[in-house]
């Protein structure tokens, strides 16, 4: 089975923590993830979209 016949195009994986700096250097600069895109809304919320490229389990 294909990604075509399974309609597949993405996982999305949301991490909360306590220590947003941290948890960001660990995924981007430990693992070596890409950062694509940053956001940050009010009251201190922040967003970033790493690349975690292909996966298999």
């Amino acid at each position: 089975m294909s990604d075509d016949d399974t309609g597949v195009r993405q996982l999305r994986l949301v991490v909360h923590a306590e220590d947003y700096g941290a948890a960001l250097r660990f995924f981007r600069d430990v693992l070596g993830m890409p950062q694509e895109a940053a956001f940050a809304g009010g009251g201190g919320a922040e967003v970033t979209i790493l690349d975690a490229g292909r996966a298999t389990l």
